[in-house]
This record gives structure tokens, C-alpha cells and sequence, in this order.
């Protein structure tokens, strides 16, 4: 017995409407992929966590109009006790980040169906306020809800200095110092973090 639950892991009324008028007949499972190998997908259900790879007579069929899963989509499959589970279809996605591959000629999905966007910086030498303004511009394109997170609040001595660089440009979003030393802004940064919600993180690493 598992204690798996898809509601855990974001599943909400969006997709489930979507579920609803796709799979009439209830054959098929909802899944959401964790993880995006060469030829296959790790993904979670009800079930568990179990490989998964495309149905090829939809997804590579010369008229398919369906779109590959990223991290984060949830997937219509069918479930395969005796090997990898099938995917059938990509719900619509609420949320994205993209980019563009090495010729410029095809989107690249990065990261899907996140809920806030964790911009993180250090208030010391990393804090570059065209850096922070640039990453707020992608998390609202992305349909995400940005959260500026400051690190490091407690060796900084003068944190009004970069609250002041932030007030112009963060109308709107929730400005959040907090220290891993002292615990400072820990319980208010959990608030973002209970079942069913996902975050990603933009920043420099190591802040």
C-alpha cells in the first residue's frame, strides 16, 4: 500500500476539468512527471512513482499536434503492472518556463504548472538589482507568482539599503530576509511551501 495521493503533488479542478472531457470514459490515470530522461519519464501517480514512455501512434503520428512533457506536466496514462506506464496526453499547462535551443528555432520547456517563483539573493555582493528586475519580468511571463527572497539577513548590518533598490521594481510582490543561521523568515518562507503547492527558484547558486 502506497500513500501517494496526485493532490499532494498539484492536481487541482484546472486539470481535472481537462481530464474530464478528454477521458469521458475514465479509462485513464492522472500522473505528474518528476523527471525527463532520452526516452523515457519518471513520473507519480495514485500509484506510485513508476517509469513512462509516449504512446507513439499519438505523439508520433505525422498530424499530432500534442506537445512533449516537460517537469512539472501533469499526463493522462495508462497504468501497466507489468512494465512502464503509457502516457497519452499533456494537460494543459498553467504555468511555464522556456527557452529557446542552441539555433534558435524550437521552444525548450524547462520547468511546468509551478505556482510561485522564488527570485533568491544574497543582501551582499550577488544583489544586482538589474538581475532581480530581469528574473521578476520572467517570473510574471512564466504565470507564476514571484517571491523576492533575501539571504543571508543575518551578517547583513544594513538591509534597508537594498529594500530601497527594491521598492520601484517589486510593486506587488512580497519581499521576504531571511537567514538559515537565525531562523529569521523561515515559518513566513514555509508558508509557500505545504502539499499540493511548487515552487522553482531563480538566482545565483550558493546564496
Amino acid at each position: 500500500m502506497n500513500n501517494f495521493k496526485i493532490e499532494d503533488y498539484g492536481y487541482n479542478d484546472f486539470f481535472n476539468r481537462q481530464k474530464d472531457e478528454f477521458d469521458r470514459s475514465g479509462e485513464l490515470a492522472v500522473a505528474r512527471v518528476t523527471q525527463v530522461h532520452r526516452e523515457s519519464y519518471t513520473v507519480v501517480s495514485d500509484m506510485g512513482e513508476k517509469n513512462a514512455r509516449l504512446k507513439g501512434s499519438i505523439f508520433f503520428s505525422p498530424d499530432s499536434a500534442q506537445i512533449y512533457p516537460a517537469t512539472g506536466d501533469f499526463v493522462l496514462i495508462k497504468h501497466n503492472p507489468m512494465g512502464e506506464d503509457i502516457i497519452y496526453r499533456v494537460l494543459d499547462r498553467k504555468s511555464k518556463f522556456s527557452r529557446m535551443d542552441t539555433f534558435n528555432s524550437r521552444e525548450q520547456v524547462v520547468a511546468t504548472n509551478f505556482d510561485y517563483v522564488f527570485i533568491v539573493t544574497s543582501m551582499n555582493r550577488d544583489f544586482n538589482i538589474k538581475r532581480i528586475e530581469r528574473y521578476l519580468s520572467i517570473a510574471w511571463q512564466s504565470g507564476g507568482t514571484p517571491v523576492i527572497v533575501l539571504t543571508k539577513a543575518d551578517a547583513c548590518e544594513d538591509r534597508e539599503q537594498y529594500l530601497d533598490q527594491l521598492h520601484d521594481i517589486s510593486a506587488g510582490v512580497r519581499v521576504l530576509a531571511v537567514s538559515a543561521h537565525t531562523g529569521e523568515g523561515m515559518d513566513e518562507l514555509r508558508e509557500y511551501m505545504g502539499p499540493s503547492k511548487t515552487l522553482v527558484l531563480l538566482g545565483s547558486s550558493g546564496v
